[in-house]
């Protein structure tokens, strides 16, 4: 598939034999493990944390501040739950509304700043790739207004038909589309326009310095690169980072949880199974058209 370049001057890209690399360091999906996200063998690793979901006008709401309200603490462990779900609710309303933080994107001004750290620690800024995940479904555009009276017409998504046929970076568990352009084509607005808000999922440079992951379902991003470059990036104030290693757990589960589970665990061992159904369950008909007597549903 021929490059298909877009306003902005990044090109999409066919060439998806760029990404191999990707694939040979990264660990099993299974394993669950930073190197399973973004590729092993590097220096040193951060760990970006995506702020809480704020309206585009209002100061972004750092975990740190989270932190504070709730009287955890942020380390390289800690994940947005671990700070917003205490075991005891604080009587201060909490600081962020709303959802959490989004999943599967850098925040647009905390991936500017990544370009830019970055840029100096790449021999090939003018020349990066980035992979967007497949799965956001913008192939299907979106129903625009019409006169009254005028059947609603749907828009062309912001990828081009010739993109959505071509070629896919293929790594485990995710299909990516590809493109690359100059370090500064990571922002939204670089290559799907105004108004969007996914960042690339996977991006690195030419010379494979460094890696950026934002893996679709968690609510941080991971680099890996030079010891300079990640120090560099940690002592950034302007996004909010911790060190992270490639052998790190993608999650984990807190303490206090582990506890709570183990205690209604014991409880349910311990108390006659299974329990009498409530009457809503005895009369409701089953998907299979006879009654749930609320013991052999399942």
């Amino acid at each position: 598939m021929p490059s298909v370049e877009n306003l902005s001057g990044a090109r999409w890209s066919g060439s998806a034999g760029e990404a191999a690399w990707v694939r040979d360091r990264l660990s099993p999906f299974e394993v669950y493990e930073v190197a399973s996200v973004v590729p092993g063998g590097y220096e040193a690793y951060a760990r970006v944390l995506h702020p809480a979901a704020v309206p585009e006008d209002a100061r972004p709401v750092r975990w740190r501040d989270v932190a504070a309200w709730s009287g955890g603490t942020v380390d390289r462990g800690t994940q947005f739950h671990s700070i917003a779900l205490p075991p005891v609710r604080p009587a201060a309303e909490p600081p962020w509304g709303g959802s959490g933080p989004l999943a599967g994107t850098l925040h647009p001004p905390d991936a500017a700043v990544l370009a830019e750290v970055l840029r100096a620690a790449t021999s090939t800024p003018e020349l990066c790739f980035f992979c967007l995940w497949d799965g956001y479904g913008w192939e299907r555009g979106a129903s625009g207004l019409t006169p009254v009276g005028e059947p609603s017409a749907r828009q062309p998504g912001p990828i081009p038909e010739a993109v959505l046929n071509g070629p896919r970076v293929r790594l485990p568990r995710r299909d990516y589309l590809l493109y690359t352009g100059q370090v500064e084509a990571v922002v939204p607005t670089a290559l799907l326009g105004e108004g969007r808000r996914q960042a690339a999922n996977l991006w690195w440079p030419a010379d494979r310095a460094w890696c950026v992951a934002s893996e679709v379902d968690l609510a941080w991003t991971y680099v890996g690169g030079s010891a300079s470059a990640v120090d560099r990036l940690l002592g950034d104030a302007r996004v909010e980072a911790v060190p992270a290693a490639a052998g790190d757990p993608l999650t984990r589960v807190e303490a206090w949880v582990q506890r709570w589970v183990d205690a209604g665990t014991e409880a349910l061992l311990t108390t006659a199974w299974p329990p009498s159904p409530p009457p809503w369950v005895r009369s409701r008909p089953s998907w299979r058209g006879r009654e749930v007597d609320g013991r052999d549903c399942c």
